[in-house]
């Protein structure tokens, strides 16, 4: 009846976040079932994780954190989970949805007036996140968005920060998620885990691409 996806980046992380982001990837598909269909489980699950992880990992100087994003993906609708610089949006036809936006230094730069938002783009701190990232101070919470409500051709999209100024830009047009990466890549991005879930026309169940 659909399926839960989960991206994970640790690139550009600070203390064992790269170490860390890459042993979450693999307790979680040891340890995720059919079981977790609500941020509530999810949420059950990262906290388990965040117990079993081991201590080489987390004694460190610099702590550990990485940035994450779930998508909940079910026959009529999906709901996103995020924390750190990974974005998440629902397309329909030529229009988009924001349902999660990572909060970037840029963007608190625009908003007290320091930078213009046509500055913005070509800022070389464009790709730093204020947070909050996923570990720090042993956080598992997840922000979540509200319900987005599928209809047949539907996709959620999941990629860096930079997603949504870049649909901003241009319709959205592409079949797997490597060619949307590098074109957010060449838009200016960074290369960041990017996944697309497709919602068919014919039988209804979501299929993801990463």
């Amino acid at each position: 009846s659909g399926c839960i996806v989960y991206a994970l980046d640790g690139s550009g992380s600070w203390g064992t976040g790269a170490e860390a982001s890459a042993w979450f990837r693999n307790w979680i598909a040891e340890e995720s079932d059919d079981s977790i269909t609500s941020p509530q489980k999810v949420t059950e699950l990262l906290a388990a994780g965040i117990r079993a992880i081991p201590h080489e990992i987390t004694e460190c100087d610099f702590h550990w954190a990485f940035s994450v994003a779930v998508a909940i993906c079910q026959s009529k609708c999906v709901q996103v989970g995020a924390s750190g610089s990974i974005a998440a949006v629902g397309i329909r036809l030529k229009r988009f949805e924001r349902l999660f936006v990572p909060n970037m230094l840029v963007d608190e730069l625009i908003s007290r007036g320091s930078i213009s938002r046509n500055d913005a783009h070509f800022q070389k701190y464009r790709h730093l996140c204020c947070g909050p990232f996923f570990g720090f101070d042993n956080n598992h919470e997840l922000n979540w968005s509200a319900s987005f409500q599928l209809c047949d051709g539907d996709r959620v999209v999941l990629g860096d920060a930079v997603l949504p100024d870049f649909l901003d830009h241009r319709e959205f047009t592409f079949k797997t998620a490597v060619e949307t990466r590098d074109a957010i890549e060449n838009y200016g991005g960074s290369s960041t885990p990017t996944v697309i879930v497709n919602h068919p026309v014919t039988d209804g169940v979501p299929r993801r691409s990463a």
